[in-house]
């Protein structure tokens, strides 16, 4: 089998073997149907295998163009134009990439080459306990739960709702004139925990008015993951730099950074790009994915998951808690071992949850999926919680 051909880190909690998968449901190579709340951890928003994704996949192909390095192509001029008018008008332009961390990573950079223009200390990059970033160095330094650590990258404590931001910068006793930017996911990975709004803008005022550099996480948040289109629009407020990736190629390897034209100018010509960068085939299933955000509003179907997410599972409040916020839900258990048998339970009824390797377990099923489904994967959920925290 693979696995004696693979690295360890390759190895996975729950024991299927893909073999199709179709909008909401997963087809193993036993032939067994599970229903996704998995989304193919949150890159499936709009369903497996979705039929504008496709099409424009297979007119790439058939333009005989699948790399192009950076040079320019019709796919990418198409996508950036299309991508830049549906973001806020702050967001001036985009720089194409090909996963989450390298989007983070390049945002990182970003950030310290603005710090550097106002003062050569000015190179401190804040975080936040608790967070999922990617898996390069520099977001491990940002994640705070790695085995790396190094003097720029410090960690903010994860606020609730009686925390004051100027306060817990203080006391992490930093020279404050040093902070180059703060990179913020937009939910808790782990927990789907939203910071609470007005310390969010309290931070962001800050920033502001101290030349920091505002950066959003929207890797796993955005393309109507949490209701909006954006994550970070729940907070109000606008941020310098954004991240994404996941849902924008839908399967292809489509990430980015999009922000103010000031800071994303500051690299020089060549010194910012990867191998993929813009790639003709990804940026055609990303155009396909703007396709599908015209055909309906996921604005609402979004919310009406939460509706039903949260309707479904508030008999089980007092026992754990349970966060959720449009089509994605966390729900932190008393400790992993429980959260570890939940979703074994779950995967041999049929459904199929994200594993987070704590105490808790992640719903995210594509927004998408039909009531019928999310009521039956629901059923599944519910079932296996009350015997387990019976």
């Amino acid at each position: 089998m693979i696995e004696y051909l693979e690295p360890s880190s390759m190895k996975t909690f729950l024991p299927i073997r893909w073999k199709k998968a179709k909008n909401d449901i997963v087809v193993g190579m036993d032939r067994k149907k599970y229903i996704d709340f998995t989304s193919s951890i949150f890159v499936m928003n709009f369903g497996h295998s979705n039929k504008q994704v496709k099409k424009r996949i297979k007119k790439q192909v058939n333009k005989n163009l699948l790399h192009s390095y950076i040079y320019k192509n019709e796919a990418r001029e198409e996508y950036v134009s299309r991508l830049i008018a549906r973001i806020p008008y702050y967001c001036e332009k985009a720089l194409l990439l090909s996963s989450g961390t390298e989007a983070t990573e390049a945002a990182t950079k970003l950030m310290l080459m603005n710090g550097k223009k106002y003062m050569k200390s000015k190179d401190i990059i804040l975080s936040f306990d608790g967070a999922m970033h990617g898996r390069t160095m520099a977001a491990d330094l940002m994640k705070g739960n790695g085995i790396y650590s190094h003097k720029n990258f410090v960690r903010l404590p994860f606020p609730n709702i009686n925390s004051d931001f100027v306060q817990d910068l203080h006391r992490l006793n930093i020279d404050l004139d040093e902070v180059a930017g703060i990179m913020i996911e937009t939910y808790q990975g782990w927990s789907a925990k939203f910071l609470p709004t007005e310390y969010v803008k309290s931070m962001v005022s800050y920033c502001k008015n101290n030349s920091i550099v505002v950066c959003f996480d929207e890797v796993q948040a955005r393309f109507y993951r949490t209701g909006p289109m954006f994550g970070f629009y729940n907070y109000h407020v606008r941020p310098d730099l954004v991240c994404f990736g996941k849902a924008a190629g839908s399967g292809l390897p489509l990430a980015g950074v999009v922000g103010r034209a000031r800071i994303m100018d500051l690299p020089k010509e060549g010194e910012m790009s990867s191998t993929h960068s813009a790639n003709p085939l990804c940026c055609a299933a990303g155009c396909g994915v703007l396709d599908e955000l015209c055909r309906k509003n996921y604005f609402d179907i979004s919310m009406e998951n939460e509706y039903i997410i949260n309707d479904r599972l508030k008999i089980f409040s007092k026992q754990c808690e349970i966060n959720t916020h449009g089509s994605v839900s966390g729900i932190i258990l008393p400790h992993k071992r429980i959260a570890d048998i939940v979703c074994k339970w779950c995967m041999e009824r049929g459904l199929l949850l994200v594993h987070t390797g704590r105490e808790s377990i992640k719903l995210g099923p594509p927004i998408t999926i039909t009531k019928k489904n999310l009521n039956k994967g629901l059923d599944i959920l519910c079932e296996v919680l009350n015997h387990v925290l019976d």
